[in-house]
């Protein structure tokens, strides 16, 4: 693998939406979404925020059933939203996919959001990829970086500070995708390399 891609603000543009579906899906186990600052929260996927909340609140971990039903209820309502009004492809995503597939270079996709609404993303984007680990494959991302790159040393592109905590924590080269200048000094602040959007990519991976 030489690039793994982030998918959740980095090849689609999800936000707001995701925090608002994620957070209804909670609420169908008795749990609520204190905050969208998952950095913060401790906790950077949809199973280990979900594992986070039940400590919290119930003293234990969510049972498998309460897992399933909160991703039922998240994929339903990515289903229903992308019926409506489909998902934005951000800008470069296409072309920077199509010209490392040009170039024989190997990518795919590692995500903290559950595989099924993850898949569900791209296919309403029309964007082919491959997802390689998700929420389910890890107790939390960095773990599930792990599984992705295996013995390789792929470089990881990200939108969150979160992104850029578990590639350091695997090793792994990272690239910050920073639309926002605040988000880019805290990129930089922790050394990453930044672009402010997707087509910037290439330049640094040559």
């Amino acid at each position: 693998m030489d690039v793994l891609f982030d998918i959740d603000g980095t090849l689609v543009r999800s936000y707001p939406h995701e925090d608002e579906l994620y957070d209804r899906a909670l609420q169908s186990v008795g749990l609520a979404l204190p905050t969208t600052d998952y950095h913060a929260l401790g906790a950077s996927t949809d199973v280990s925020i979900l594992r986070v909340l039940a400590q919290r609140a119930w003293k234990r971990d969510p049972t498998d059933a309460e897992i399933e039903q909160v991703r039922s209820v998240h994929t339903r309502g990515w289903e229903s939203r992308l019926e409506r009004s489909g998902i934005e492809v951000m800008p470069g995503a296409r072309d920077v996919l199509s010209e490392l597939r040009a170039r024989g270079a190997r990518f795919a996709a590692a995500t903290g959001g559950f595989r099924v609404t993850a898949t569900t993303k791209l296919a309403a984007a029309a964007l082919s990829i491959e997802v390689v680990a998700a929420a389910e494959d890890g107790l939390d991302r960095p773990e599930l970086l792990a599984r992705a790159a295996g013995d390789a040393r792929p470089v990881y592109v990200g939108d969150g500070l979160w992104d850029a905590a578990a590639a350091a924590s695997n090793g792994l080269d990272f690239i910050g995708v920073a639309e926002s200048e605040e988000r880019a000094r805290a990129f930089r602040e922790r050394g990453c390399r930044v672009v402010s959007a997707l087509a910037g990519v290439l330049d640094l991976l040559e």
